[in-house]
């Protein structure tokens, strides 16, 4: 691929590729850019931020896709990890923070309040737009998020601030770097904010949550254990103004669900993976707590789909459905019925009649690699492209673009003071045209089964 200046990678890839297709777009490795050993807190790798079970953000303001959690039972850090659109470049947001232990209770060397321990994120990371913030909404440490150790109490969920990235400042107060004696130079960048408004449930393993953006507010819905649905609002960037309700409850059938989430934009609905083989949603108009309807998808004969909760789900306002993806070169379209109140009772409560389909797709795809936990939140829509990242490979940290049926290539202006970067490759435009027909074939045969 020649060399070319370009101020945005991700409108380049899609000007060449095909509707349904994929392309890789990372020019570096993630490994390249993992913190050095002597300065982890534990000799594993950080390559759990993406093999285990983690979640991930985009961040809308800068083109930056933001990564955030790891296995608890090796790798300890807490940095997050960014992948530049524009570019097609991997970085460090920052170095990780030492850890101890007071009263049974492992935390970071600065405090509770100044820089959350790591753990499984799942699908528990959302970028708030208003107040420019990337949001770990709970994690989950052998079933249980932060905990405070002079209280014994829950706490967060924490707060990081994109515009303070550095990769070589350790993430909270200068001196909780691993081995300052060695590192001295090291300075704290101060990038968290603990808002200690921890969400009033038993806690986020296996969490689910998807954001919306509500007459200027932020607003993440959240799941956690035992499937009760929360609505988390931030007013601004004062703690002391966030709100959480209890909106909904789980399923009737009393099945605790995993996984990812989205938001119907058009339905105003919010839906989860549940089970293997099972959806749940909840209408988001109800103001009372209304219980999961559990949704079975109708699936073409001979089709055996894998397991829902390893998806990563995502909504497509254009198609009007769920685009959902497990790590494979395949996505799969998730179609809720036309009329979900058919009592017209104003309740969406219709359990039958979801269509879930397979689709091939051209290119060079992703594979699933060996001790892949599952997607969760590794899969983003990304609104102002009307395309899709894809984050695959706890080595290399491939990043795949994928165009969906039925859109065209977007000309966003995303980034009103461009800095563009000096030399970045032309992503390859070549798709076969049989396969690009895929998508047309695709769109036709879905909208013959809707009319």
């Amino acid at each position: 691929m020649p060399g070319q200046a370009t101020a945005d990678l991700i409108t380049d890839a899609l000007s060449g590729m095909s509707a349904n297709s994929w392309q890789k777009l990372n020019i570096n490795t993630f490994e390249s850019v993992w913190t050095p050993l002597a300065q982890r807190p534990t000799t594993a790798s950080p390559g759990s931020n993406i093999s285990a079970w983690s979640g991930a953000a985009w961040d809308s303001r800068r083109n930056n896709l933001l990564i955030w959690g790891g296995d608890i039972g090796n790798e300890e850090g807490n940095e997050v990890y960014i992948f530049s659109g524009k570019s097609g470049l991997w970085s460090r947001g920052s170095l990780p923070s030492q850890i101890t232990s007071t009263s049974g209770i492992e935390h970071t060397v600065d405090g509770v309040m100044n820089a959350p321990l790591s753990g499984e994120s799942w699908d528990n990371v959302v970028y708030l737009q208003n107040v420019d913030r990337m949001a770990v909404i709970g994690i989950s440490r052998e079933g249980q998020t932060w905990r405070d150790p002079s209280t014994g109490l829950f706490t967060g969920p924490y707060f990081w601030d994109p515009s303070k990235a550095d990769p070589n400042k350790v993430s909270g107060l200068t001196g909780s770097q691993v081995n300052p004696g060695a590192f001295p130079d090291v300075i704290g960048g101060e990038m968290w904010q603990n808002r200690d408004k921890p969400m009033g449930g038993l806690g986020h393993v296996q969490g689910t949550s998807a954001y919306v953006n509500v007459d200027g507010k932020d607003v993440v819905y959240v799941t956690g254990l035992f499937d009760s649905l929360w609505r988390y609002t931030v007013h601004d960037l004062d703690p002391a103004h966030d709100t959480w309700e209890r909106i909904g409850s789980r399923a009737a059938s009393g099945e605790d669900g995993w996984g990812s989430a989205a938001i119907d934009t058009t339905n105003n609905m919010y839906l989860k993976t549940l089970t293997a083989d099972s959806f749940g949603f909840w209408d988001l108009d109800r103001t009372t707590p209304n219980r999961e309807i559990k949704v079975i998808p109708d699936v073409e004969a001979g089709t055996t789909p894998p397991d829902f909760r390893n998806f990563g789900v995502q909504f497509d306002p254009i198609l009007g459905a769920f685009m959902l993806w497990d790590g494979s070169s395949s996505v799969w379209l998730l179609t809720p019925p036309d009329d979900l109140d058919s009592d017209d009772d104003g309740i969406l409560d219709v359990a039958t009649g979801w269509q879930l389909e397979e689709f091939e797709v051209a290119g060079a795809g992703p594979r699933i690699p060996s001790g892949y936990t599952g997607v969760y939140g590794k899969w983003l829509y990304l609104e102002e492209y009307e395309a899709y990242l894809g984050v695959i490979d706890s080595v290399a940290g491939d990043v795949f673009l994928y165009k969906p049926f039925g859109t065209d290539a977007p000309d966003p202006d995303p980034d009103p003071d461009p800095d563009p970067d000096p030399t970045v490759p032309e992503p390859g435009t070549a798709v076969m045209l049989l396969m690009g027909l895929l998508g047309i074939v695709a769109s036709h045969k879905r909208n013959q089964r809707r009319t």
